[in-house]
């Protein structure tokens, strides 16, 4: 993750030198004059040399952090100077405050004339003090959204499989799936698309319609797999371009965890950012402070097109975060099932066949291999139509090598089982009338409620019992009234 992270950022920015010549007093006297803190009548305020960046590698502190002493904590408010490096995010400026343990806590802000306010909550002012700093988020496909070539097969091929991440990710979110295409030399073209997420959905789609057009001249069909705000603004690009040729080449979309119908607890962003921020991932945090966290919060419902074919993943595990938020219907911590089914005017519910509701959390919907060997199949079935295809049905087995050998040799053997005897984790085997590995009473009741003979003698047993009683009773009961009509 950390080597993919590296070459994920490596070349981002272009490093342009050029010779210069400034005036130092005219220096000195700039830095002088500016505005390091706007309430600090109260406070004792030490400039730290040196920090603890966040564990994000995506998130980094701009300008000097500062440890800051409050002798009146009736006065918490602070402010800082932003400023917006080359490479930056602009508009993603927020304060932290070390909680310590290697942690930062987001606190916000208000940005006013490129100055950041913010009310430091009193919990994370510890012994009157509290470390604070403004950070921002890196640019990763911030200035200009690409549709970028990934893998082709060494035959000339017609078919293509697009990828687009969602919100806080990037094409590097795919590099599992990648990496399985290229393990298994598929016979399609693979495509990304990494677009700046803080972006409105429309005017990512509209990007996205542009790059599609120009670059799927050389296909005939054509594939998208999208995970969350990925899946909302592929729609919308689809149906904005309906009438342009590229468009009729799409012939399956996979939707995975896309809030169609929006989310029902938009506090599940909030916590989700702050998990992030102290999580070593490729993923790439999002910008509160654009206004496509509330895009996703109210949802958006896009007209289905007849000649596509659409598939829908959805998870049913919330985060640890967010299951004590007020989301009622099962969810992925973020996404419901219901949001996530909704596709046009109808939900896509077909189990196993255009739907699967699998146990995993939001972003594990892509990274977790379960979901990463559904998606691998689904593909695998719609283009090279073979059920037995190795993509989506490769496993790897790690192992240590002292004094490695460029001439050994090494194999894997195993043994062949039938498919009663392997855990489906889709839980698609459900029906076939045999209680498989992983099934039992509470998940699947239709194949394992199955009695063994010593069970169904006990059943018949207890069976003859409880009608010799019922019939008691009714004889009982017809003696009462005898009696009864005896005495009339």
């Amino acid at each position: 993750r950390e080597t993919v992270i590296e070459e994920e950022f490596a070349g981002f920015v272009p490093i342009n030198i050029t010779n210069v010549t400034i005036s130092y007093e005219e220096f000195k006297i700039a830095m002088d004059n500016i505005k390091l803190m706007e309430f600090y009548d109260d406070k004792d305020i030490t400039l730290k040399e040196t920090a603890i960046q966040p564990i994000n590698p995506n998130l980094k502190i701009i300008g000097a952090p500062l440890k800051i002493r409050f002798n009146n904590l009736e006065k918490t408010k602070v402010s800082f100077p932003i400023i917006n490096p080359i490479g930056f995010e602009n508009n993603s400026h927020g304060i932290y405050v070390n909680s310590g343990n290697l942690k930062w806590e987001y606190i916000g802000g208000e940005i006013i004339d490129d100055v950041i306010y913010a009310e430091i909550p009193q919990e994370y002012i510890i012994n009157n003090e509290a470390e604070l700093a403004v950070m921002a988020l890196l640019c990763l496909y911030c200035i200009e959204a690409k549709l970028e070539l990934a893998y082709s097969p060494e035959k000339p091929s017609r078919d293509a499989v697009v990828l687009v991440h969602g919100l806080a990710s990037s094409p590097a979110t795919y590099e599992e799936i990648l990496q399985d295409v290229k393990l298994t030399e598929q016979p399609f073209h693979v495509l990304t698309y990494g677009y700046p997420t803080s972006q409105p959905i429309k005017k990512n789609a509209e990007k996205f319609s542009q790059l599609l057009d120009s670059k799927l001249t050389n296909y005939d069909n054509v594939f998208i797999v999208a995970h969350s705000m990925g899946g909302l603004i592929t729609q919308q690009t689809l149906n904005m371009s309906k009438e342009r040729n590229f468009v009729k080449k799409i012939k399956k979309i996979v939707l995975v965890g896309t809030p169609n119908e929006g989310v029902p607890e938009v506090g599940a962003y909030h916590k989700f950012f702050q998990f992030l921020v102290n999580v070593k991932t490729e993923n790439k945090l999002f910008n509160l402070n654009s206004g496509v966290v509330d895009e996703l919060s109210k949802g958006m419902i896009t007209p289905r097109l007849e000649h596509i074919k659409y598939f829908v993943i959805a998870g049913t595990e919330p985060f640890r975060f967010t299951r004590a938020l007020n989301i009622n219907e099962s969810n992925d911590g973020i996404v419901t099932v219901p949001s996530a089914q909704r596709v046009g005017d109808d939900y896509i519910k077909d189990s196993c066949k255009n739907y699967w509701g699998l146990k995993l959390s939001h972003n594990e919907l892509i990274d977790n291999v379960i979901s990463r060997r559904l998606i691998e199949r689904i593909v695998a079935k719609e283009i090279i139509k073979n059920e037995e295809s190795l993509f989506g049905n490769t496993q790897f087995y790690q192992f240590h090598v002292e004094n490695c050998n460029p001439e050994d040799k090494y194999v894997v053997i195993g043994v062949k089982k039938n498919a009663s005897e392997i855990f489906d984790p889709t839980g698609c085997s459900c029906g076939n009338n045999v209680c498989d590995i992983g099934e039992d009473l509470t998940n699947c009741p239709s194949d394992c409620a199955v009695f063994t003979e010593e069970n169904k003698e006990i059943l018949n047993n207890k069976t003859l019992l409880y009608i010799g009683i019922i019939l008691l009773l009714i004889l009982i009961g017809k003696k009462k009234l005898i009696r009864i009509f005896r005495k009339n």
